[in-house]
């Protein structure tokens, strides 16, 4: 949860500053504050998911492959 809370932060400066944006054909239009697309919250909490679970059904398989 704090790796979300600092990169929506990041984000929300870096659009205020017209360092970042979005293409509007590629989101849905729906913004949180800051004007961050719920698209961009849920990339952060879905890449982090994938990832973890990815490790995770690696050291599965590595396990069993020991046993």
């Amino acid at each position: 949860m704090p790796t979300v809370i600092v990169f929506c932060a990041w984000d929300v400066l870096a659009i205020a500053r017209h360092h970042w944006g979005f293409n509007h054909r590629y989101i849905t239009g729906w913004l949180l504050p800051g004007r961050v697309p719920t698209e961009e919250l849920v990339f952060f909490v879905a890449i982090p998911v994938c990832g973890l679970s990815t490790l995770e059904a690696v050291r599965g398989i590595l396990e069993r492959r020991r046993a």
